[in-house]
């Protein structure tokens, strides 16, 4: 049976790094129909394209996995929405989602990272 959170959770890594279908393919070494029947849910991700995400975006493996399962059984309309907030905290290092509404309106610049 395929994951089809986890295939919505490696789609949404790659669309918010701006990569296309073609050039995740050619970086992680596999064909853009093997990428694109992923997030297509008609084939199911090994571990390995898994790893080769988590290599590729810099994103660890647990993480990816993690928010996979918080939203496997939950029956949301706006599911990859919140995927994509987690991941875009991940990315941006933002302690709590109170953080955004601390943006300078002055120079339209996000909250610094955490170091």
């Amino acid at each position: 049976m395929i994951d089809t959170t986890l295939c919505e959770v490696l789609k949404i890594i790659r669309i918010i790094n701006k990569v296309t279908v073609k050039g995740l393919a050619r970086k992680i070494n596999v064909s853009p129909t093997y990428v694109s029947q992923i997030e297509e849910l008609k084939r199911k991700p090994s571990f390995s394209i898994i790893e080769k995400y988590s290599n590729n975006f810099s994103i660890p493996v647990f993480l990816i996995i993690g928010i996979s399962e918080k939203y496997q059984n939950h029956e949301i309309t706006n599911r990859d929405r919140l995927i994509s907030l987690d991941l875009f905290y991940y990315y941006k290092k933002i302690k709590t989602p109170a953080e955004i509404l601390r943006i300078k309106t002055k120079n339209d610049e996000l909250p610094s990272k955490r170091k």
